[in-house]
């Protein structure tokens, strides 16, 4: 084995492959690290973009500003680690009894996102809340919402 030192840095050269590299604070410079994941959060642009896909396809009081109710700054990747949301509120702008409720959750079998929209609105000729509930699952990639699928309709 010889060693040169050239001012601070010894280099080792070894004449039989692996077996005599050194460990030590110039190896430990060595490591690759792996990169950080970063948390993203639903911001308005994703919502904004995922109330345009939805929009169409109702026929019930739902506006954007109850997606952003549930949906404003909540962590994706705490969805992808198991957490649901559900928010009950109102999507009429008049007061009720019927109340109405948003979920989201992530299905890591599936790698999509779903989303809950239920919906109760007062009969007065029935005196009873008749219920709408939506199901859609999607995919976030590169900050936007893809594949955008009504699961579910019942109402």
């Amino acid at each position: 084995m010889k060693h040169f030192a050239f001012g601070l840095t010894f280099i080792i050269m070894t004449s039989c492959g692996q077996a005599d590299i050194q460990s030590g604070p110039q190896a430990d410079n060595l490591k690759v690290e792996e990169p950080n994941i970063k948390s993203e959060t639903f911001d308005d642009e994703i919502i904004t973009l995922l109330y345009e896909k939805l929009d169409s396809g109702f026929d019930i009081d739902f506006k954007q500003n109850h997606l952003e109710s549930i949906l404003k700054n909540l962590d994706i990747l705490s969805l992808k680690e198991g957490e649901e949301f559900e928010k009950e509120m109102l999507f009429e702008d008049y007061k009720c009894d019927c109340l109405d409720k948003i979920k989201i959750y992530y299905d890591k079998a599936d790698d999509r996102f779903i989303l809950w929209v239920y919906e109760e609105f007062y009969e007065t000729d029935l005196d009873w809340c008749p219920e709408t509930s939506y199901s859609y699952s999607f995919q976030i990639v590169n900050h936007k919402i893809t594949d955008l699928k009504l699961d579910f309709m019942a109402g």
